[in-house]
């Protein structure tokens, strides 16, 4: 298995790593049951699920588009355009008005 490592003084390169390794998740700090109330903003701003942005509340899908955005930035070694993600900015973008 290979990762892809950013190096500013190198720049971009695959790295092996040991068979013995392990992709651990952490930080599971927001972990909350399914029936409990998820209004709360939540995710880390850059990956920030649509309907987060809007207030709509959250569920494990906004887990899974938050994995697919840092997915397209490993598989395409480039980085989003992280900008505020406010509710105003979303619309905008949906509307194609940005």
């Amino acid at each position: 298995m290979k990762f892809l490592s950013r190096s500013a003084k190198n720049g971009s390169y695959f790295k092996n790593l040991p068979k013995s390794s392990a992709i651990k998740l952490i930080d599971i700090g927001s972990a909350t049951f399914e029936s409990q109330g998820h209004s709360y903003v939540v995710s880390t701003r850059h990956y920030r699920a649509p309907e987060v942005i809007l207030g709509l509340g959250w569920n494990y899908l906004c887990d899974m588009w938050s994995i697919g955005s840092m997915l397209v930035e490993l598989c395409s070694n480039l980085i989003m355009k992280h900008v505020d993600h406010s509710a105003g900015y979303l619309i905008n973008l949906l509307r194609g008005l940005w």
